[in-house]
């Protein structure tokens, strides 16, 4: 079992319900109209898709968009990048800060504004908190950073 499964609990799984009161700040300041990546049981909306209505497919355009993504490198790659279109009126995608992934540094970086949670985040059904610090990755039209680096090249 990896470091985060055990920390996490006896069964390492990819999708970990948010908790109430971290999704209620972010719906305060961005009134959500759907929940991208939920299931019936963990919903934080009364609108929202499942992996059978699957969010990936469907448009955004038009919507408030609340993203907790199945956590892996490959599970959350697709939806950074829909969510990096910015096709949505707003997207949040509450994420892990993996600074030199892949994932992040072509689809988060460059499209979102990061707000950092400022403590380890205890999912809802976690023994401990998470062994790695979380984001929002804040997704709005008309915004690219217009440099991927804020380090000028030598």
């Amino acid at each position: 079992m990896s470091r985060f499964g055990a920390m996490l609990g006896p069964s390492a799984q990819t999708g970990w319900r948010t908790p109430r009161w971290l999704f209620e700040r972010a719906n305060h300041s961005f009134a959500f109209t759907v929940d991208a990546a939920a299931s019936d049981g963990d919903a934080m909306l009364s609108r929202f898709w499942t992996k059978e209505t699957d969010g990936l497919a469907q448009p955004w355009t038009g919507e408030r968009v609340w993203c907790n993504p199945p956590y892996g490198r490959s599970l959350l790659t697709p939806w950074v990048a829909k969510a990096s279109r910015l096709d949505a009126d707003i997207a949040v995608l509450f994420l892990p800060v993996r600074l030199s992934a892949d994932w992040w540094r072509t689809y988060v970086e460059p499209f979102a504004f990061v707000h950092a949670i400022p403590q380890r985040v205890k999912f809802d059904g976690a023994q401990h908190n998470a062994p790695f610090d979380s984001c929002f990755a804040i997704y709005v039209p008309d915004f690219r950073r217009a440099s991927r680096s804020p380090v000028p090249p030598k």
